[in-house]
């Protein structure tokens, strides 16, 4: 009995014939997805995608932690001018705050730059390569996650700022 899995990509592939032609036909023939068709070809290139999806990752956890640590040092300088300063030269505390925040949104905005540059080229190699669409959703769902994740951490990060 196939899997839902398999089964899906089955129809999907039954769906896509004309586009690739053959392509449902080794999922029929071998009852199982074509993307564990040929392991032995395939493991090479999976693993070269791994590879490089885990170097992708250890960046973003890399820049992510760049991002709390400015924004730590920044909060830091902060809390000391702050404590430095008397009432009047408060401006120099918003000027620092407001300095914190275009930090913050410029790492951010890096952070997302890379993410997206590195799913563009994950999806690449996935299609020309191994040619699998369900991998595409699985790596797009996990950028969107991904996006989710930096958006809440920076707005987080911005309202303790402010």
């Amino acid at each position: 009995m196939q899997q839902p899995l398999c089964l899906l990509w089955i129809e999907s592939a039954q769906a896509m014939q004309s586009h690739v032609p053959g392509l449902s036909t080794i999922g029929q023939k071998q009852n199982c997805c074509p993307c564990v068709f040929n392991l032995a070809e395939l493991s090479k290139q999976t693993s070269l995608c791994a590879l490089y999806l885990a170097l992708v990752l250890i960046m973003f956890v890399y820049l992510c932690n760049l991002l709390f640590e400015t924004v730590a040092t920044a909060l830091a300088a902060a809390a000391a001018t702050a404590a430095a300063v008397e009432e009047e030269e408060v401006v120099v505390v918003v000027v620092v705050v407001v300095v914190v925040v275009v930090v913050v949104v410029v790492v951010v905005v890096v952070v997302v730059v890379v993410v997206l540059v590195a799913v563009v080229i994950i999806i690449v190699v996935v299609v020309v390569v191994i040619g699998a669409v369900v991998i595409i959703i699985v790596v797009v769902v996990v950028v969107v996650v991904i996006i989710i994740i930096v958006v809440v951490v920076v707005v987080v990060v911005t309202v303790l700022v402010v």
